[in-house]
Protein backbone atom coordinates (compact mmCIF):
# COMPACT_ATOMS: atom_id res chain seq x y z
CA UNK A 1 0.00 0.00 0.00
CA UNK A 2 2.72 2.57 0.83
CA UNK A 3 4.65 1.97 -2.39
CA UNK A 4 1.22 2.60 -4.04
CA UNK A 5 1.04 5.68 -2.22
CA UNK A 6 4.46 6.70 -2.75
CA UNK A 7 4.58 5.39 -6.20
CA UNK A 8 1.18 7.73 -7.28
CA UNK A 9 2.41 10.52 -5.17
CA UNK A 10 5.65 10.51 -7.13
CA UNK A 11 3.38 10.63 -11.13
CA UNK A 12 1.20 13.45 -9.16
CA UNK A 13 3.73 15.81 -8.02
CA UNK A 14 6.70 14.99 -11.01
CA UNK A 15 4.40 16.88 -12.91
CA UNK A 16 3.42 19.92 -10.87
CA UNK A 17 7.31 20.67 -9.65
CA UNK A 18 8.88 20.88 -13.20
CA UNK A 19 5.89 22.27 -14.64
CA UNK A 20 6.36 25.20 -11.83
CA UNK A 21 9.91 25.30 -12.65
CA UNK A 22 9.45 25.39 -16.21
CA UNK A 23 7.01 28.30 -16.16
CA UNK A 24 9.21 30.77 -14.25
CA UNK A 25 11.89 29.99 -16.77
CA UNK A 26 9.88 29.85 -19.89
CA UNK A 27 8.24 33.93 -18.91
CA UNK A 28 11.54 34.97 -18.62
CA UNK A 29 12.60 33.76 -22.29
CA UNK A 30 9.30 34.45 -23.79
CA UNK A 31 8.55 37.96 -22.34
CA UNK A 32 4.71 38.67 -21.39
CA UNK A 33 3.25 38.50 -25.07
CA UNK A 34 4.46 34.96 -26.02
CA UNK A 35 3.73 33.97 -23.11
CA UNK A 36 -0.16 35.06 -22.99
CA UNK A 37 0.12 33.22 -26.53
CA UNK A 38 1.34 30.20 -24.97
CA UNK A 39 -1.18 30.01 -21.86
CA UNK A 40 -4.38 30.60 -24.74
CA UNK A 41 -2.52 27.84 -27.05
CA UNK A 42 -2.29 25.62 -23.51
CA UNK A 43 -5.82 26.31 -22.68
CA UNK A 44 -6.98 25.20 -25.84
CA UNK A 45 -5.32 21.77 -25.94
CA UNK A 46 -6.54 20.88 -22.27
CA UNK A 47 -10.06 21.72 -23.27
CA UNK A 48 -10.06 20.05 -26.26
CA UNK A 49 -7.88 17.01 -24.95
CA UNK A 50 -10.62 16.65 -21.93
CA UNK A 51 -13.96 17.28 -24.60
CA UNK A 52 -12.26 14.51 -26.67
CA UNK A 53 -11.32 12.13 -23.68
CA UNK A 54 -15.04 11.29 -23.67
CA UNK A 55 -14.51 10.43 -19.99
CA UNK A 56 -12.58 7.13 -20.89
CA UNK A 57 -9.92 8.48 -19.23
CA UNK A 58 -12.03 7.92 -15.78
CA UNK A 59 -13.76 4.75 -17.15
CA UNK A 60 -10.13 2.93 -17.81
CA UNK A 61 -9.72 3.36 -13.95
CA UNK A 62 -12.34 2.19 -12.90
CA UNK A 63 -13.42 -0.87 -15.14
CA UNK A 64 -10.33 -2.53 -15.33
CA UNK A 65 -9.52 -2.46 -11.69
CA UNK A 66 -12.75 -4.11 -11.22
CA UNK A 67 -11.41 -6.88 -14.21
CA UNK A 68 -8.44 -6.88 -12.37
CA UNK A 69 -9.85 -7.55 -8.64
CA UNK A 70 -11.96 -10.32 -10.17
CA UNK A 71 -8.92 -12.00 -12.09
CA UNK A 72 -10.46 -11.53 -15.45
CA UNK A 73 -7.10 -10.96 -17.47
CA UNK A 74 -9.10 -11.44 -20.67
CA UNK A 75 -11.28 -8.98 -19.85
CA UNK A 76 -8.80 -6.19 -18.78
CA UNK A 77 -7.07 -7.23 -22.12
CA UNK A 78 -10.03 -6.60 -24.30
CA UNK A 79 -10.89 -3.54 -22.35
CA UNK A 80 -7.17 -1.74 -22.73
CA UNK A 81 -7.36 -2.47 -26.60
CA UNK A 82 -10.56 -1.48 -27.47
CA UNK A 83 -10.36 2.19 -25.41
CA UNK A 84 -7.15 2.81 -26.78
CA UNK A 85 -8.65 2.39 -30.56
CA UNK A 86 -11.81 4.32 -29.44
CA UNK A 87 -9.45 7.27 -27.80
CA UNK A 88 -7.31 7.08 -30.81
CA UNK A 89 -10.04 8.02 -33.64
CA UNK A 90 -11.69 10.50 -31.42
CA UNK A 91 -7.85 11.77 -31.18
CA UNK A 92 -7.32 11.87 -34.77
CA UNK A 93 -10.34 13.36 -36.13
CA UNK A 94 -10.66 15.69 -33.24
CA UNK A 95 -7.14 16.99 -33.79
CA UNK A 96 -7.46 16.86 -37.54
CA UNK A 97 -10.87 19.08 -37.30
CA UNK A 98 -8.83 21.72 -35.11
CA UNK A 99 -6.16 22.09 -37.84
CA UNK A 100 -7.90 22.58 -40.37
CA UNK A 101 -10.42 25.00 -38.99
CA UNK A 102 -7.33 26.91 -37.41
CA UNK A 103 -7.70 29.93 -39.98
CA UNK A 104 -11.17 30.02 -39.58
CA UNK A 105 -11.79 29.56 -35.70
CA UNK A 106 -9.56 32.37 -34.67
CA UNK A 107 -10.90 34.74 -37.49
CA UNK A 108 -14.80 33.79 -36.32
CA UNK A 109 -13.55 33.66 -32.57
CA UNK A 110 -11.80 36.71 -32.85
CA UNK A 111 -8.96 34.95 -31.07
CA UNK A 112 -5.01 36.62 -30.98
CA UNK A 113 -3.87 33.36 -31.75
CA UNK A 114 -2.01 32.90 -35.08
CA UNK A 115 -3.45 30.04 -37.14
CA UNK A 116 0.12 28.68 -36.97
CA UNK A 117 0.09 27.81 -33.67
CA UNK A 118 -3.10 26.94 -33.22
CA UNK A 119 -2.30 23.82 -36.32
CA UNK A 120 0.21 23.66 -33.89
CA UNK A 121 -1.82 23.12 -31.18
CA UNK A 122 -3.60 20.42 -32.71
CA UNK A 123 -0.37 18.04 -32.35
CA UNK A 124 -0.34 18.57 -29.28
CA UNK A 125 -4.27 17.43 -28.72
CA UNK A 126 -3.76 14.19 -30.00
CA UNK A 127 -0.58 14.13 -27.75
CA UNK A 128 -2.39 14.65 -24.53
CA UNK A 129 -5.72 13.25 -25.22
CA UNK A 130 -3.56 9.51 -25.40
CA UNK A 131 -1.23 10.41 -22.81
CA UNK A 132 -4.20 11.05 -20.46
CA UNK A 133 -6.22 7.81 -21.74
CA UNK A 134 -2.47 6.06 -20.85
CA UNK A 135 -2.35 7.50 -17.03
CA UNK A 136 -5.89 6.06 -16.97
CA UNK A 137 -4.76 2.69 -18.08
CA UNK A 138 -2.03 2.26 -15.46
CA UNK A 139 -4.11 3.54 -12.72
CA UNK A 140 -6.52 1.20 -13.55
CA UNK A 141 -4.58 -2.13 -13.98
CA UNK A 142 -2.27 -0.28 -10.48
CA UNK A 143 0.94 -0.25 -12.36
CA UNK A 144 2.18 2.68 -9.98
CA UNK A 145 5.74 2.29 -10.41
CA UNK A 146 5.26 2.42 -14.28
CA UNK A 147 2.91 5.04 -14.27
CA UNK A 148 5.37 7.07 -12.21
CA UNK A 149 7.94 6.12 -14.81
CA UNK A 150 5.86 7.59 -17.54
CA UNK A 151 5.48 11.09 -15.39
CA UNK A 152 9.18 11.29 -15.34
CA UNK A 153 9.43 10.74 -19.15
CA UNK A 154 7.08 13.47 -19.69
CA UNK A 155 9.11 15.99 -17.30
CA UNK A 156 12.02 14.87 -19.20
CA UNK A 157 10.33 15.91 -22.41
CA UNK A 158 9.35 19.10 -20.82
CA UNK A 159 12.66 20.12 -19.71
CA UNK A 160 13.83 19.24 -23.25
CA UNK A 161 11.18 21.03 -24.78
CA UNK A 162 12.28 24.32 -22.27
CA UNK A 163 16.14 24.37 -23.19
CA UNK A 164 15.08 24.18 -27.01
CA UNK A 165 12.85 27.29 -26.37
CA UNK A 166 15.51 28.90 -24.57
CA UNK A 167 17.47 28.98 -27.29
CA UNK A 168 14.90 29.67 -29.58
CA UNK A 169 12.41 31.55 -28.14
CA UNK A 170 8.89 31.03 -29.82
CA UNK A 171 5.56 29.37 -29.09
CA UNK A 172 5.23 27.45 -31.89
CA UNK A 173 8.69 25.69 -31.31
CA UNK A 174 7.89 24.91 -27.84
CA UNK A 175 4.42 23.06 -28.19
CA UNK A 176 6.40 21.18 -31.36
CA UNK A 177 8.88 19.76 -28.84
CA UNK A 178 6.71 18.98 -26.10
CA UNK A 179 3.91 17.54 -28.70
CA UNK A 180 5.94 14.92 -30.96
CA UNK A 181 8.15 14.19 -27.63
CA UNK A 182 4.82 12.97 -25.88
CA UNK A 183 3.84 10.92 -29.13
CA UNK A 184 7.17 9.35 -29.33
CA UNK A 185 6.45 8.15 -25.46
CA UNK A 186 2.88 6.47 -26.63
CA UNK A 187 4.04 3.28 -28.18
CA UNK A 188 6.43 2.99 -25.01
CA UNK A 189 3.29 2.77 -23.16
CA UNK A 190 1.51 0.74 -25.36
CA UNK A 191 3.98 -2.03 -25.21
CA UNK A 192 4.90 -1.58 -21.61
CA UNK A 193 0.65 -2.10 -21.18
CA UNK A 194 0.65 -5.14 -23.00
CA UNK A 195 3.35 -7.07 -21.02
CA UNK A 196 1.65 -6.66 -18.00
CA UNK A 197 -0.50 -9.46 -19.18
CA UNK A 198 2.47 -11.86 -20.22
CA UNK A 199 2.35 -14.77 -17.79
CA UNK A 200 -1.09 -14.51 -17.02
CA UNK A 201 -1.86 -18.37 -18.08
CA UNK A 202 -3.93 -16.84 -20.99
CA UNK A 203 -2.68 -15.83 -24.47
CA UNK A 204 -2.43 -12.21 -25.52
CA UNK A 205 -5.68 -11.07 -27.40
CA UNK A 206 -4.37 -9.31 -30.29
CA UNK A 207 -7.88 -9.23 -31.81
CA UNK A 208 -9.88 -6.40 -31.54
CA UNK A 209 -13.34 -7.17 -29.73
CA UNK A 210 -16.05 -5.07 -28.00
CA UNK A 211 -16.18 -5.50 -24.53
CA UNK A 212 -18.84 -7.39 -22.60
CA UNK A 213 -19.49 -4.48 -20.74
CA UNK A 214 -19.56 -1.51 -23.34
CA UNK A 215 -22.56 -0.02 -22.52
CA UNK A 216 -21.89 0.10 -19.50
CA UNK A 217 -18.34 1.84 -19.84
CA UNK A 218 -20.09 4.14 -22.37
CA UNK A 219 -22.84 5.07 -20.03
CA UNK A 220 -20.14 6.01 -17.18
CA UNK A 221 -17.84 7.65 -19.27
CA UNK A 222 -21.21 9.79 -20.72
CA UNK A 223 -21.54 10.37 -16.92
CA UNK A 224 -18.14 11.61 -16.15
CA UNK A 225 -17.86 13.46 -19.18
CA UNK A 226 -20.47 15.70 -18.55
CA UNK A 227 -19.47 16.62 -15.11
CA UNK A 228 -15.55 17.03 -16.03
CA UNK A 229 -17.05 19.15 -19.03
CA UNK A 230 -18.22 21.74 -16.90
CA UNK A 231 -15.38 21.48 -15.18
CA UNK A 232 -12.86 22.52 -17.27
CA UNK A 233 -15.25 25.40 -17.98
CA UNK A 234 -16.26 26.41 -14.79
CA UNK A 235 -12.92 25.88 -12.53
CA UNK A 236 -10.50 27.87 -15.54
CA UNK A 237 -11.33 27.20 -19.07
CA UNK A 238 -14.02 29.98 -19.45
CA UNK A 239 -12.16 32.82 -17.83
CA UNK A 240 -9.16 31.70 -20.49
CA UNK A 241 -11.60 31.83 -23.57
CA UNK A 242 -13.13 35.19 -22.99
CA UNK A 243 -9.26 36.50 -22.24
CA UNK A 244 -7.55 35.18 -25.64
CA UNK A 245 -10.43 37.42 -27.41
CA UNK A 246 -8.62 40.62 -26.00
CA UNK A 247 -6.29 42.38 -28.38
CA UNK A 248 -3.62 42.23 -25.23
CA UNK A 249 -1.92 38.87 -25.00
CA UNK A 250 -0.35 39.94 -21.75
CA UNK A 251 -3.64 39.29 -19.84
CA UNK A 252 -4.07 35.87 -20.84
CA UNK A 253 -0.33 35.30 -19.55
CA UNK A 254 -1.10 37.25 -16.52
CA UNK A 255 -4.14 35.03 -15.65
CA UNK A 256 -2.61 31.57 -16.12
CA UNK A 257 0.77 32.82 -14.33
CA UNK A 258 -1.41 33.59 -11.11
CA UNK A 259 -3.22 30.25 -11.38
CA UNK A 260 -0.32 27.86 -11.51
CA UNK A 261 0.89 29.98 -8.41
CA UNK A 262 -2.51 29.95 -6.75
CA UNK A 263 -2.81 25.81 -7.31
CA UNK A 264 0.69 24.97 -6.46
CA UNK A 265 1.42 27.04 -3.30
CA UNK A 266 -2.32 27.16 -1.96
CA UNK A 267 -3.46 23.59 -3.05
CA UNK A 268 -0.14 21.06 -3.30
CA UNK A 269 -0.26 20.36 0.95
CA UNK A 270 -4.15 19.95 1.42
CA UNK A 271 -4.44 17.71 -1.29
CA UNK A 272 -2.41 15.25 0.77
CA UNK A 273 -5.77 15.25 3.33
CA UNK A 274 -8.25 15.64 0.44
CA UNK A 275 -6.80 12.43 -1.75
CA UNK A 276 -7.63 10.13 0.98
CA UNK A 277 -11.05 11.10 1.91
CA UNK A 278 -13.58 9.62 -0.44
CA UNK A 279 -12.60 5.80 0.59
CA UNK A 280 -12.49 6.98 4.39
CA UNK A 281 -15.59 8.20 3.99
CA UNK A 282 -16.95 5.63 1.58
CA UNK A 283 -16.10 2.69 4.52
CA UNK A 284 -17.21 4.33 7.72
CA UNK A 285 -21.00 4.68 5.35
CA UNK A 286 -20.64 1.03 3.96
CA UNK A 287 -20.25 0.37 7.89
CA UNK A 288 -23.34 2.33 8.83
CA UNK A 289 -21.35 4.52 11.28
CA UNK A 290 -23.19 8.12 10.94
CA UNK A 291 -21.57 9.51 14.11
CA UNK A 292 -18.03 8.18 12.92
CA UNK A 293 -18.33 10.10 9.49
CA UNK A 294 -19.28 13.09 10.95
CA UNK A 295 -16.09 13.26 13.32
CA UNK A 296 -14.35 12.39 10.62
CA UNK A 297 -15.82 15.05 8.35
CA UNK A 298 -14.91 17.71 11.40
CA UNK A 299 -11.43 16.63 11.89
CA UNK A 300 -10.70 16.43 8.19
CA UNK A 301 -11.94 20.31 7.79
CA UNK A 302 -10.42 21.35 10.44
CA UNK A 303 -6.88 19.86 9.44
CA UNK A 304 -7.72 21.02 6.17
CA UNK A 305 -7.77 24.54 7.79
CA UNK A 306 -5.01 24.39 9.74
CA UNK A 307 -2.55 23.79 6.31
CA UNK A 308 -5.07 25.97 3.85
CA UNK A 309 -5.88 28.86 5.80
CA UNK A 310 -2.06 29.87 6.51
CA UNK A 311 -0.42 29.02 3.30
CA UNK A 312 -3.41 31.23 1.52
CA UNK A 313 -2.92 34.49 3.49
CA UNK A 314 0.90 34.25 2.93
CA UNK A 315 0.82 33.86 -0.31
CA UNK A 316 -2.16 37.06 -0.33
CA UNK A 317 0.11 39.07 1.62
CA UNK A 318 3.75 38.14 -0.14
CA UNK A 319 2.07 38.41 -4.12
CA UNK A 320 3.92 41.37 -5.37
CA UNK A 321 7.17 40.16 -4.13
CA UNK A 322 6.59 36.42 -4.72
CA UNK A 323 5.61 37.16 -8.49
CA UNK A 324 8.80 39.94 -9.29
CA UNK A 325 10.99 37.17 -7.69
CA UNK A 326 10.25 34.34 -9.32
CA UNK A 327 9.00 36.01 -13.18
CA UNK A 328 10.58 39.27 -13.07
CA UNK A 329 9.37 42.94 -12.58
CA UNK A 330 7.68 42.46 -16.23
CA UNK A 331 4.32 40.47 -14.36
CA UNK A 332 3.70 42.11 -11.19
CA UNK A 333 0.83 43.08 -12.69
CA UNK A 334 -0.33 40.00 -11.95
CA UNK A 335 -0.06 39.64 -8.45
CA UNK A 336 -3.83 41.93 -7.84
CA UNK A 337 -4.98 38.24 -10.14
CA UNK A 338 -3.02 35.82 -8.08
CA UNK A 339 -4.46 37.60 -4.62
CA UNK A 340 -7.73 37.06 -6.14
CA UNK A 341 -7.56 33.50 -7.11
CA UNK A 342 -5.89 32.54 -3.57
CA UNK A 343 -9.19 33.20 -2.35
CA UNK A 344 -10.80 31.26 -5.01
CA UNK A 345 -8.39 27.95 -4.27
CA UNK A 346 -9.16 28.56 -0.39
CA UNK A 347 -13.26 28.08 -1.38
CA UNK A 348 -12.10 25.18 -3.60
CA UNK A 349 -10.10 22.78 -1.15
CA UNK A 350 -12.73 23.70 1.58
CA UNK A 351 -15.61 22.10 -0.59
CA UNK A 352 -13.78 19.14 -1.09
CA UNK A 353 -14.40 17.50 1.84
CA UNK A 354 -17.89 17.81 0.67
CA UNK A 355 -17.53 16.34 -2.44
CA UNK A 356 -15.53 13.49 -1.28
CA UNK A 357 -19.19 12.62 1.00
CA UNK A 358 -21.15 13.31 -2.31
CA UNK A 359 -19.14 10.47 -3.76
CA UNK A 360 -18.59 8.48 -0.90
CA UNK A 361 -22.49 8.11 -1.03
CA UNK A 362 -22.96 7.65 -4.39
CA UNK A 363 -24.13 11.16 -5.38
CA UNK A 364 -21.40 12.31 -8.43
CA UNK A 365 -24.77 13.72 -9.92
CA UNK A 366 -25.22 16.66 -7.44
CA UNK A 367 -21.56 17.31 -8.43
CA UNK A 368 -22.73 17.82 -11.54
CA UNK A 369 -25.54 19.80 -10.60
CA UNK A 370 -23.23 22.24 -8.57
CA UNK A 371 -21.15 22.84 -11.41
CA UNK A 372 -24.67 23.34 -13.06
CA UNK A 373 -25.26 26.14 -11.28
CA UNK A 374 -22.33 27.86 -11.57
CA UNK A 375 -22.00 27.34 -15.15
CA UNK A 376 -24.61 30.65 -15.64
CA UNK A 377 -22.34 32.83 -13.14
CA UNK A 378 -19.13 32.18 -14.31
CA UNK A 379 -19.92 32.49 -18.06
CA UNK A 380 -21.87 36.06 -17.49
CA UNK A 381 -19.38 37.09 -14.94
CA UNK A 382 -16.60 36.41 -16.92
CA UNK A 383 -18.12 37.52 -20.11
CA UNK A 384 -19.11 40.75 -18.80
CA UNK A 385 -16.00 41.48 -16.32
CA UNK A 386 -13.16 40.79 -18.41
CA UNK A 387 -14.15 43.43 -20.86
CA UNK A 388 -13.83 45.83 -17.38
CA UNK A 389 -10.95 44.44 -15.71
CA UNK A 390 -9.26 41.56 -18.10
CA UNK A 391 -7.51 39.13 -16.23
CA UNK A 392 -8.48 40.70 -12.83
CA UNK A 393 -12.38 40.43 -13.93
CA UNK A 394 -11.52 36.71 -14.91
CA UNK A 395 -10.29 36.33 -11.33
CA UNK A 396 -13.32 37.38 -9.80
CA UNK A 397 -15.95 35.18 -12.19
CA UNK A 398 -13.79 32.28 -10.88
CA UNK A 399 -13.75 32.93 -7.65
CA UNK A 400 -17.58 33.93 -7.89
CA UNK A 401 -18.10 30.15 -9.65
CA UNK A 402 -16.11 28.43 -6.96
CA UNK A 403 -17.74 30.13 -4.00
CA UNK A 404 -21.42 29.18 -5.50
CA UNK A 405 -20.49 25.62 -6.20
CA UNK A 406 -18.50 25.15 -3.07
CA UNK A 407 -21.26 26.48 -1.09
CA UNK A 408 -23.43 24.74 -2.81
CA UNK A 409 -22.08 21.41 -1.59
CA UNK A 410 -21.18 22.52 1.69
CA UNK A 411 -25.12 22.99 2.27
CA UNK A 412 -25.94 19.96 0.86
CA UNK A 413 -23.79 18.06 3.56
CA UNK A 414 -24.47 20.01 6.52
CA UNK A 415 -28.77 20.15 5.36
CA UNK A 416 -28.57 16.50 3.92
CA UNK A 417 -26.09 14.43 6.30
CA UNK A 418 -25.90 16.61 8.88
CA UNK A 419 -22.52 17.68 9.13
CA UNK A 420 -20.74 20.57 9.99
CA UNK A 421 -17.64 22.07 10.40
CA UNK A 422 -16.10 22.91 14.07
CA UNK A 423 -16.79 26.92 14.11
CA UNK A 424 -14.34 27.59 17.10
CA UNK A 425 -11.60 25.78 15.15
CA UNK A 426 -12.01 27.51 11.99
CA UNK A 427 -11.69 30.84 14.17
CA UNK A 428 -8.86 29.62 15.91
CA UNK A 429 -7.67 28.97 11.88
CA UNK A 430 -8.69 32.37 11.10
CA UNK A 431 -7.30 34.17 13.72
CA UNK A 432 -3.78 32.41 13.24
CA UNK A 433 -3.41 32.96 9.60
CA UNK A 434 -4.37 36.80 9.45
CA UNK A 435 -1.57 37.09 12.50
CA UNK A 436 0.45 35.12 10.11
CA UNK A 437 -0.21 37.23 6.81
CA UNK A 438 0.39 40.10 8.65
CA UNK A 439 3.50 39.04 10.24
CA UNK A 440 4.95 38.00 6.94
CA UNK A 441 3.67 40.97 5.12
CA UNK A 442 5.92 42.96 8.17
CA UNK A 443 8.78 41.04 7.38
CA UNK A 444 8.74 41.20 3.59
CA UNK A 445 8.29 44.62 3.74
CA UNK A 446 11.47 45.37 5.97
CA UNK A 447 14.17 44.66 3.25
CA UNK A 448 14.46 44.86 -0.69
CA UNK A 449 12.49 42.31 -2.01
CA UNK A 450 14.35 39.37 -2.84
CA UNK A 451 14.60 35.63 -2.42
CA UNK A 452 15.90 35.46 0.81
CA UNK A 453 13.40 38.44 2.46
CA UNK A 454 10.45 36.19 1.04
CA UNK A 455 12.40 33.14 2.76
CA UNK A 456 12.86 34.55 5.54
CA UNK A 457 9.38 36.14 5.66
CA UNK A 458 7.95 32.38 5.24
CA UNK A 459 10.08 31.39 8.09
CA UNK A 460 9.04 33.93 10.53
CA UNK A 461 5.20 34.02 9.58
CA UNK A 462 4.92 30.44 10.11
CA UNK A 463 6.63 30.47 13.11
CA UNK A 464 4.32 33.31 14.53
CA UNK A 465 1.50 31.02 13.34
CA UNK A 466 2.29 27.81 15.27
CA UNK A 467 3.42 30.22 18.23
CA UNK A 468 -0.47 32.07 18.14
CA UNK A 469 -2.43 28.72 17.27
CA UNK A 470 -1.07 27.07 20.44
CA UNK A 471 -1.56 29.95 22.31
CA UNK A 472 -5.19 29.68 21.34
CA UNK A 473 -5.09 26.24 22.88
CA UNK A 474 -6.01 24.65 18.78
CA UNK A 475 -5.68 20.68 19.46
CA UNK A 476 -4.50 20.14 15.80
CA UNK A 477 -1.64 22.68 16.48
CA UNK A 478 -0.99 20.15 19.78
CA UNK A 479 -0.97 17.19 17.73
CA UNK A 480 1.15 18.68 14.94
CA UNK A 481 3.87 19.64 18.12
CA UNK A 482 3.68 16.75 19.77
CA UNK A 483 3.96 14.60 16.68
CA UNK A 484 7.24 16.57 15.52
CA UNK A 485 8.58 15.92 19.12
CA UNK A 486 8.49 12.42 18.85
CA UNK A 487 10.19 11.87 15.65
CA UNK A 488 12.58 14.30 17.77
CA UNK A 489 12.59 11.85 20.19
CA UNK A 490 12.94 8.82 18.30
CA UNK A 491 15.85 10.01 16.52
CA UNK A 492 18.04 11.04 19.47
CA UNK A 493 17.38 7.82 21.17
CA UNK A 494 18.20 5.67 17.23
CA UNK A 495 21.47 7.44 17.51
Amino acid sequence: MLKKVFYNGLAELTPVGVGFVSSVLLTRALGPIKWGHYSQASWLIDFCAAFLSFGLTYAAARFLAINRAAGNDTGARTLVLWMTVVQCLLALVGAGLLALLAGWLTTRLNWSLQPGVVRAAAIGVFAMTMLQLARGILRGLQEFRKLSGLAIMVAAVSVVAVVVTLAFPSVTTLIMVLSVGQILLLPWVFRTTMRTFKGTGTPIQRRLQLPDEWRLVIQYSATVFLTMLLDQIVWQRSEMFFLSRLPDAKESGYYSLAFTIARVSVTTMPLAITGILTPMFASLTLSEQPAALASAYRESVSLLGFLLLPTGIAVFALAPGLIAVLYGPAYVEAAAVLRILVLSAIMMMYARPSSSVMHALNRPRLLFLTDLVALPVDLILAWWLVGLWQARGAAIANLAANVVAGGARIVWARLRVGLAFDLRCTIRNAFGACVCGVVTWQVSTCWEVSAPTLALAVIVGATAYIISMLVARDPVAYRAVNWVLRQCRRQLAAQ
